[in-house]
């Protein structure tokens, strides 16, 4: 019977550049885990939106959902923090949102760019 020998076409690593890649990862996570919390400094610095400000005049930007009236605000429970575009966290009542970039805007506030969370 005749053996046949499989190729890989991928090249194996020795163990020598196993561990040294390995030592190579592991000394970058705790400069990896840096990152998240510079994000988060940046955005605890970020402004708060003010109403003045051109997009949010064009969105009909609101801080306060409730007072829209529901002519205008067709999703009774329509409010920032339950919007895709809303990327704050839930504790807090300000945060960022993709469409006031560098901007933090309340979490029951309101605009046109709402989109239902889901």
């Amino acid at each position: 019977m005749k053996e046949y020998k499989t190729v890989s076409r991928r090249k194996m690593l020795s163990r020598g550049q196993m561990l040294s890649r390995n030592l190579a990862f592991t000394s970058l996570l705790p400069v990896l885990s840096w990152i998240p919390l510079a994000r988060v400094r940046a955005a605890e610095e970020m402004p708060a939106l003010s109403l003045d400000e051109p997009m949010a005049k064009s969105l009909q930007y609101i801080h306060d959902a409730i007072q829209v009236p529901e002519s205008v605000r067709s999703v009774s429970e329509a409010f920032c923090h339950n919007c895709q575009l809303y990327t704050g966290d839930t504790e807090s009542q300000w945060g960022p949102c993709a469409v006031f970039a560098g901007k933090h805007i309340n979490r029951d506030g309101w605009c046109d760019a709402w989109v239902r969370k889901g």
